[in-house]
């Protein structure tokens, strides 16, 4: 063959692969585009969508009947603007089993959505025109039994502004208030801004605070308020509101070295007292809350007492922390807690000591009747929650014609992840009675029990032991694969005469 004969073209299959590669990528060329116009037109629907009437109804159909825990219920009415910038409701209602208990006209709200991707809500303003706090809601515990959680955003309010009006249901008088605020909550629990309530009835009466709570790694609280001649400020709290009211709190510091002091006044007289310094040296609090004065603390005015007051004082001790103790006490209680603080970290490497006393026990509860309480054991915390070991004795515990001198025995609870646990090992003593109790546990009873309280507020029996003169009972429950709950076991009767004359067996 000549150096100028042309080679043969390559075989059929090897010359259909360039142009299979070249159609396949052109194919995906093409998935892509379309999936980018895809993306784009869903991200033009999200953005614009919300504009249009239909969007908006998407939008606010959710929120109806929101569910705000303890509070009740969320309502909203003409939502209207752009949600992903400025928008606004022409009314917005919470209403608890009674019905609206605050309602809100003309409110208007700008945010900014691009500080969610940084787990932060950012409105940088909110107002209303007219917002009524009709009454005090109707409130009722949390259907999870959940204490205060950590929450899902940090919130930054940069400016509120609203009318208020409280009605006497709500605080004993009319008030109306023109209200200016900011607020920052920080998802780790720390809490600053500004409050300044004034009052349009008054001329000089209202509220002005600032305050930090551990949003800058510190303690700082600025606040004045004053209604010379009472007004619905005092009323809300709960105090006459036909007698003047004022209240100066002031404190700046940091976990290991600040200052407080406080007084707040009804009708002349001083409700509220507390003066605390700190610092590498130690420190000591004082204060003192007269339950009394308050409608809002009069029940625990009947369990407690009158007067609360609290003492807390540190000393130096090795290793860089203070030796702390601290005592809550009131005519039927007293509480103590003593041990280690890291006062840089805020927190105890080996726990406290935590006492607690009660006299009388049916000032607190009045089923069963019960004496003194007294409880002795050992305070620890962890990540997820906390727990108290110890020791605790109830005197003269008395129900259905039958009594005990006393019951004693170990006993644990914890708090962990919001599910509450109790367990305890007790032994009755010099049990006296009659009738169908008294003759089934004896004199000397003894219980075992492992109880929780889920965090959605089931009540969880996970063992039942009772063993008496005439009875044994054992019994076990748990929490199935879907979450139901069950309860079962037995009980053995020694002599049911001893239950019912005449009986046998």
């Amino acid at each position: 063959m000549s150096a100028g004969d042309e080679e043969p073209p390559p075989s059929g299959g090897d010359g259909r692969k360039p142009a299979r590669r070249r159609l396949a990528r052109a194919g995906l060329g093409a998935g892509l585009a379309v999936l980018l116009a895809l993306l784009v037109g869903l991200g033009v629907v999200v953005r614009y969508g919300v504009l249009t009437d239909a969007g908006r109804g998407l939008i606010s159909a959710p929120l109806q009947g929101l569910s705000l825990g303890p509070l009740g219920r969320l309502h909203i009415e003409g939502l209207s603007g752009d949600v992903w910038r400025d928008f606004s409701l022409k009314r917005l209602t919470i209403a608890d089993a009674e019905g609206v208990w605050l309602d809100a006209r003309d409110v208007e709200v700008r945010w900014r959505p691009s500080a969610l991707a940084g787990r932060r809500l950012h409105v940088e303003s909110l107002t209303a025109a007219g917002v009524q706090v009709l009454r005090r809601p109707a409130v009722k515990a949390s259907a999870t039994g959940q204490g205060p959680s950590r929450p899902p955003l940090s919130i930054q309010l940069d400016s509120l502004r609203l009318r208020l009006q409280t009605f006497p249901a709500f605080s004993t008088r009319p008030g109306r208030f023109d209200i200016a605020a900011n607020l920052d909550l920080d998802r780790s629990g720390g809490l600053g801004g500004a409050i300044q309530a004034k009052s349009l009835l008054h001329a000089g009466d209202g509220l002005d605070a600032r305050f930090d709570l551990g949003l800058h790694h510190r303690l700082m609280l600025r606040a004045r308020a004053l209604e010379a001649r009472g007004g619905a400020i005092a009323g809300s709290l709960g105090l006459p509101a036909s007698q003047p009211f004022q209240l100066d709190a002031d404190a700046d510091g940091a976990a290991g070295d600040g200052r407080l002091s406080l007084s707040a006044f009804s009708g002349g007289k001083a409700f509220a007292e507390a003066a605390g310094v700190w610092g590498g040296g130690g420190g000591t609090v004082e204060a003192r809350y007269a339950l009394d004065a308050s409608g809002l603390t009069a029940g625990l005015a009947h369990a407690l007492g009158s007067q609360l007051r609290l003492s807390v004082v540190s000393r130096p001790s090795a290793g860089g922390l203070q030796a702390l103790q601290a005592r809550v006490a009131a005519d039927n209680a007293t509480a103590s807690l003593a041990g280690p603080l890291d006062p840089k970290a805020v927190k105890t490497p080996q726990g406290f000591q935590l006492d607690l006393s009660v006299k009388d026990l049916t000032r607190v509860t009045a089923t069963p009747q019960m004496g003194a309480l007294t409880a002795a054991g050992r305070l620890s915390f962890n990540p997820k929650g906390w727990s108290w070991m110890g020791r605790a004795a109830v005197d003269r515990l008395s129900a259905y014609d039958y009594a005990l001198a006393r019951i004693d025995g170990p006993v644990e609870v914890d708090d962990i992840s919001g599910e509450l646990r109790i367990k305890a090992d007790v032994q009755g003593g010099q049990g006296q009675g009659h009738g169908l109790l008294a003759s089934a546990v004896g004199p000397h009873p003894r219980a075992v029990l492992d109880a929780s309280r889920l965090s959605d507020g089931r009540l969880l029996l996970r063992s039942v032991k009772i063993t008496g003169a005439g009875l044994e009972l054992d019994a076990v429950g748990q929490r199935s694969l879907f979450g139901g709950l069950s309860f079962k076991g037995g009980a053995q009767i020694a002599d049911i005469a001893a239950l019912h004359p005449g009986a046998h067996g």
